[in-house]
């Protein structure tokens, strides 16, 4: 429905000529972030309580969860374009038009998806730089003895990895004592 929605906002703005101006660029962009937004999250969700698929790869997540963070990111930096276009209009009434073009309004939307790419990709990269990650990789249907239900649901990652000799608590591997 919110596809449906912002499909006819999008063509809306695209067909009449009275809309295309600086302001309708930035809520043609609101709702084409909109649009990315259920697209990219919306069936990964579908997937997981429809279906009760609660597993998801490595590469998958760190994909879902950057096209989170850039929905996220983008929807905040539309806020701050369509923030920045009333700002002018109230504070500068008769230079409006002059500082807030088509030029203005379409630079600033390129440099906000570029920074917002540029940023969530760093963010991403350094996820993948964390402890915890790829530090336990168990099967789905790998039982791990010594751990409860909920821990080892929680640790239940992707990779083909043998999970017997990781301590549940830690994540570290078991130390035999030595002799």
């Amino acid at each position: 429905m919110s596809v449906v929605e912002n499909g006819v906002v999008m063509a809306l703005i695209c067909l009449d000529q009275s809309l295309k101006t600086a302001k309708y660029i930035a809520v043609f962009n609101l709702a084409f972030v909109d649009v990315f937004g259920n697209s990219a999250l919306v069936p990964k969700v579908i997937d997981t309580f429809w279906f009760n698929h609660k597993y998801i790869t490595y590469n998958n997540c760190l994909t879902y969860e950057f096209f989170n963070y850039m929905t996220l990111t983008m929807q905040s930096l539309n806020l701050v374009l369509l923030s920045f276009d009333r700002l002018v209009a109230i504070t500068f009434p008769l230079r409006y038009h002059v500082i807030v073009s088509l030029k203005t309004m379409f630079l600033l939307v390129a440099f906000f998806w570029i920074f917002g790419i540029f940023v969530n990709l760093i963010a991403v990269g350094l996820l993948t730089r964390l402890s915890f990650c790829r530090a336990v990789s168990c099967l789905p249907n790998q039982r791990r003895s010594g751990s409860s239900e909920g821990l080892g649901a929680l640790l239940k990652c992707t990779s083909a990895v043998d999970c017997s000799g990781i301590e549940p608590a830690t994540g570290n591997p078991v130390t035999s004592p030595k002799p």
